[in-house]
């Protein structure tokens, strides 16, 4: 299974983490930030993440609820 894994930039390292975990489990957990290259149209690629998961993960961190971006990924 597909798991998305929305988070703030703050908190990355915890994302890691949990990424890491739910591979242990067998998921295949999409963090965002590993999938991207330089020069990567940020927007499309999590948008196409997004499409092809089938579960998503929201780490609700005071810093996620300021993200404009994470809030876009729940919506």
């Amino acid at each position: 299974m597909k798991v998305f894994v929305s988070h703030s930039r703050a908190d990355a390292p915890l994302a890691a983490r949990v990424c890491e975990g739910l591979r242990r489990e067998g998921l295949e957990a999409r963090h965002p930030d590993l999938h991207h290259l330089p020069g990567d149209n940020w927007a499309a690629n999590v948008g196409r993440a997004l499409e092809e998961s089938e579960a998503m993960v929201v780490l609700l961190t005071p810093a996620a609820v300021d993200s404009r971006h994470v809030m876009r990924e729940i919506e």
